[in-house]
């Protein structure tokens, strides 16, 4: 499938009540930070192959990350004339558990045409780092609900436990985790 546009999700930020939710924290690291560095990272290594990308939630533009982002979605998908069998919507988010051993990326979606992408994906960013592969899981709960009423086809890509000592230290990599989710995105997308 030949992508339209792409939808950069950074996990985190302002919530629903304007309060801000940093997500998982270890130390003075926090998910949010994490997921922003990425997702400005990943912007400006797809511009050139996606011409059609938007970032949203990481301080580019307009926060939507207040409810009403599959409503942002929407709006971008029809007033651009796209597909939405055609778009991406990547949510990338950073796993914590009160196991500390407890490691790996894993991805979520409910879309089947998302399973060859989500499992390359995690299988990558897996070898690359040295974690473990959780794989692709089918997200028919309400963990990764959000996903499901997107407007495109989507994928929340749980990067690494912040939680686990090894996998906090290659999350900070996060320029790596930008090439690596790239190198994906392009192989499967842009071939």
């Amino acid at each position: 499938m030949k992508l339209q546009a792409i939808f950069i999700c950074g996990g985190h930020g302002k919530s629903w009540y304007g309060t801000n939710d940093c997500g998982a924290v270890n130390g003075n690291l926090t998910e949010r930070e994490i997921n922003v560095a990425v997702g400005r990272s990943l912007l400006n290594k797809l511009k050139k192959n996606f011409p059609n990308i938007l970032i949203q939630g990481v301080g580019v533009e307009t926060d939507a990350s207040n409810g009403t982002k599959q409503k942002f979605l929407n709006n971008c998908i029809k007033q651009n004339g796209f597909n939405s069998k055609n778009c991406l919507s990547l949510h990338l988010h950073c796993n914590s558990a009160t196991n500390k051993t407890a490691k790996g990326v894993e991805a979520y979606s409910d879309y089947a045409e998302m399973a060859d992408f989500g499992s390359t994906l995690t299988n990558h960013i897996a070898n690359w780092f040295g974690t473990k592969d959780r794989g692709l899981k089918v997200a028919k709960n309400t963990r990764a609900g959000f996903i499901t009423s997107d407007a495109c086809p989507s994928i929340l890509l749980e990067m690494g436990f912040l939680s686990n000592d090894y996998d906090k230290v290659y999350l900070q990599n996060t320029k790596k985790l930008a090439e690596t989710i790239s190198f994906v995105v392009n192989k499967i997308f842009n071939s």
